[in-house]
């Protein structure tokens, strides 16, 4: 358990945070020295905002305190979008709070959810993050103490970056001097404990050389698919180069062949906390970068579509060489084994594609790339050519994505491509983005093509100066369910945290009826006028085509 009350309060309220956005990635947080609209942190979801205020109050609130929680809800309120906010703060509420946070909050909160996230919900939550309890306790943290009663504090690494660089070199030095011949690294990986062997010098392998002969198997029945393409691709490797991991239970045996000292560096493989075994030739230091063309090829050899590539590394084998390539985007990487002429004609190489994720790369080498391998699932044949000489040609290879996957990818690139050229900005292909993200984007670009886009709603919202309303109401009392067209100019577009200028959007609706005639007619004290719209059934509101810059 913490002593919550004896802790830095803004350590407290940034633990808090970090612990949020572990919980709830997306999570955006907010500086309160600059103002933060009432939200410590929220997380929008379907256009809904939940928000969460955060304090770092260990004891029974104080009437100020009250205060101050209850001016930052009313100004959070002001957000439509907020569904639920939720008070977290290391203290579990007294009758008296709990009455004043229900009801009196609640009532003021309406139809807003509001929830106490207390001192038992955060000692659950910090009981499992030492790395969190650390930072809140500081020096006083309780690892720390242990490890200094045993004269283990740079075990701990008590003193932050200077001690795991110590504890860093001192692993380093200590797996340099394993072999004169290998160098031996460690790392972490995603988590993982990853041991890369290389050599030492360009004569290591000849001086203590390392003879390396799996064994597959597997006695699940399940696993005998998975290990036939482990055998497959390892004997590729073997014969043309590159690189490959294989899962421990895809193995029944590791053999090395190797001098006694270095074969005790590996020990049995498979009786340790191996999980797999990652296997590879090493590059050609000399091999230069190329440039050449991924094509898909019709009827009468002819080029459907095609898009840049350039190699970037070579790794040979027994029997030729792997290239490595990747297109203009960066998103698309594929494998090129090259026999020798020498070659025995049974081995079949096997080109091996990697696509995606295109998160971050320009939409039109993207688009390129797709309508390649799109013109390859409809029965094309793909070929890669590097200067006048095809390397490679065939029906699809390995490494596609489902058809469908490539298909709404290329429907978004297409319309990001369409926004481009409107608006004259270079755009990425996003990563994570919503749904109603992308419906709105392809609702642009249909009007930026010239379509008409019914909107997704029926229902329009318009400000009316209030020394008009009388005017307004006399014009719809003349004109029951008229239609109505109106423009918004400089209007803007946001899409994946960044803002497009659109110019002049045009909405029209044929039929559409005032909901609140009533309203307007007797208005509230103070309460701006505002006309409410639905439009008739079968009708609707349309965003009308977009004229380009240029045309305007």
């Amino acid at each position: 358990m913490l002593n919550w009350h004896d802790l830095d309060p803004l350590k407290v309220e940034r633990a808090i945070k970090i612990l949020l956005r572990e919980l709830y990635p997306g999570l955006r947080s907010m500086d309160g020295s600059g103002g933060d609209g009432g939200r410590d942190a929220y997380l929008l979801q379907d256009g809904r905002m939940r928000v969460f205020e955060i304090k770092s109050h260990a004891r029974t609130l104080s009437g100020g305190q009250r205060r101050n929680i209850q001016r930052s809800l009313q100004v959070v309120l002001t957000h439509q979008q907020i569904s639920e906010w939720v008070l977290v703060i290391p203290h579990d509420h007294t009758p008296g709070e709990e009455e004043w946070f229900t009801q009196t909050l609640a009532s003021l909160a309406a139809p807003v959810t509001l929830d106490w996230w207390g001192r038992d919900w955060l000692d659950g939550q910090f009981a499992s993050r030492e790395d969190l309890i650390r930072y809140v306790e500081g020096p006083d943290s309780r690892l720390l103490k242990r490890a200094q009663q045993h004269a283990m504090e740079q075990a701990v690494l008590a003193d932050g970056i200077p001690d795991l660089a110590a504890r860093q070199t001192g692993l380093g030095e200590r797996a340099t001097e394993l072999s004169p011949f290998w160098r031996i690294e460690p790392a972490t990986i995603d988590g993982q404990t990853v041991i890369h062997v290389q050599p030492k010098s360009a004569e290591s392998a000849e001086l203590d050389p390392i003879a390396v002969e799996l064994q597959f198997g597997s006695p699940d029945a399940t696993d005998h698919a998975a290990i036939k393409l482990a055998q497959a691709t390892y004997d590729q490797v073997v014969a043309f180069g590159g690189q490959m991991s294989i899962g421990r239970r895809y193995l029944e045996a590791i053999d090395i062949t190797a001098s006694e000292e270095t074969s005790r560096l590996f020990g049995n493989l498979l009786t340790g906390p191996v999980e797999s075994i990652e296997l590879g030739t090493p590059p050609d230091a000399d091999a230069p970068a190329r440039p050449g063309f991924l094509e898909s090829v019709g009827a009468g050899s002819r080029v459907t579509a095609s898009t840049r590539i350039t190699s970037y590394e070579q790794r040979r084998g027994k029997f030729g060489a792997t290239l490595y390539a990747r297109d203009e985007s960066g998103g698309l990487h594929l494998e090129l084994p090259v026999p020798d002429p020498s070659a025995p004609a049974e081995l079949q190489p096997a080109v091996r594609l990697e696509v995606g994720p295109f998160a971050g790369c320009l939409a039109d080498p993207v688009q390129s790339t797709l309508q390649v391998l799109l013109a390859v699932y409809d029965g094309d044949e793909f070929q890669i050519r590097f200067g006048r000489g095809i390397k490679a040609r065939g029906k699809a290879p390995s490494g596609l994505p489902q058809l469908a996957t490539l298909q709404n990818l290329a429907g978004l690139v297409a319309n990001l491509i369409t926004l481009q050229d409107h608006t004259g900005r270079d755009i990425t292909v996003p990563g994570d983005v919503s749904t109603r993200e992308l419906r709105a984007l392809e609702g642009i670009a249909c009007a930026i093509r010239g379509e008409s886009v019914q909107l997704a709603t029926d229902e329009l919202v318009l400000n009316i100066a209030p020394d008009k309303v009388s005017e307004f109401l006399h014009a719809h009392a003349n004109r029951p369910g008229a239609g109505i067209r109106m423009s918004v100019e400089n209007a803007t577009f946001q899409f994946n945290g960044k803002t497009y200028q659109l110019g002049t959007l045009t909405y029209y609706a044929p039929t559409m009826h005032l909901t609140n005639h009533e309203a307007l007619a007797n208005p509230a004290s103070g309460a701006p006028p505002i006309a409410r719209y639905v439009a008739a059934e079968d009708t609707g509101i349309y965003l009308l085509p977009i004229q380009s810059p240029q045309r305007v």
